[in-house]
């Protein structure tokens, strides 16, 4: 099968990232396709969000502080399909603690929702698409 079977290896395939674009390409290229959501697609009927912002300790309302960090970890070698072990160090997006406080108003005591937060910067390069991060 190769490097590309293995998620411990398969970036040292060379087509990975050329097939890895391809599939976003193609997700990128259908999702384009689809009609806008409408608002009954994103309505909540009875539900209102009244304000929400995100709290961070020493920061402003709505200011989320992130960093590189250094993340170091031992790689086992059978993992790879050798004997010796290696010590695989990278970069990483952190963030500062941060929470979500969100005031809600509901016709209903108890009702089941899903919310999903997207982090989008204030300038952006095409604003008729900007890019954004689903917040977990």
């Amino acid at each position: 099968m190769g490097v590309m079977a293995n998620p411990a290896t398969n970036v040292r395939d060379p087509v990975f990232f050329r097939w890895h674009q391809m599939t976003d390409d193609l997700f990128t290229d259908y999702k384009s396709s689809l009609p806008p959501y409408t608002d009954d697609e994103l309505g909540f009927p009875g539900v209102k969000i009244l304000s929400s912002q995100v709290s961070s300790s020493g920061r402003r309302k709505n200011e989320l502080q992130t960093m590189i960090t250094k993340q170091t970890f031992l790689l086992h070698g059978s993992t790879v399909g050798v004997k010796e072990s290696y010590e695989v160090r990278y970069n990483i997006l952190n963030h500062e603690p941060f929470q979500y406080n969100i005031v809600v108003s509901s016709k209903w005591s108890s009702i089941k929702a899903k919310v999903r937060i997207f982090l989008i910067p204030h300038t952006t390069p095409n604003p008729q698409a900007p890019q954004a991060v689903e917040m977990d």
